[in-house]
């Protein structure tokens, strides 16, 4: 398996990148879960506060990207702010796929989540994808519920650290 190299954080344009393949990637498989146009670096940084948006790199390459909180209003609004951690949007290019790099970046999640003393992370994913679902349980993670998220189906997962 490849190891990442480097963790970067507010690289909009090395992020966009990443994202935005995925997200194509996954229209083309029938699968569109996010749209190219918030992928876009402006899109990204108007959403996103720029610490919040981290990269992943093998050598120079930007091979993975995530967006990690300790607040999710949306999806989580019963957790008090800083009490987890939140990851979302975890995408690897597809040509880097099956080496164990998006396990890897959610284990550096996992260790940023710690060095702030915070012991539990948390994810979500469609509910209709049994295979995401089925990766996450895989690496630890519990799924402990479903819920409507504005138009779709979430899966709910959460670690203790």
């Amino acid at each position: 398996p490849m190891n990442i190299d480097s963790y970067q954080t507010g690289q909009l344009e090395h992020a966009s990148y990443v994202l935005s393949a995925v997200a194509q990637d996954l229209i083309d498989k029938g699968q569109a879960n996010w749209s190219l146009a918030q992928f876009t670096p402006e899109a990204l940084a108007q959403e996103l506060e720029p610490q919040t948006l981290i990269t992943a790199y093998f050598g120079q390459q930007a091979v993975g990207a995530f967006v990690m909180t300790f607040h999710d209003p949306l999806v989580w609004a019963e957790i008090e702010p800083f009490a987890s951690s939140f990851v979302h949007k975890l995408a690897v290019l597809p040509q880097y796929r099956g080496q164990g790099l998006a396990g890897e970046m959610l284990e550096y999640a996992a260790l940023q989540t710690l060095t702030r003393g915070i012991h539990v992370t948390r994810l979500d994913c469609l509910a209709n994808r049994p295979r995401l679902r089925a990766f996450y349980k895989s690496l630890g993670y519990t799924e402990v519920g479903l819920r409507r998220v504005e138009t779709h189906r979430a899966a709910l997962f959460e670690k203790r650290l």
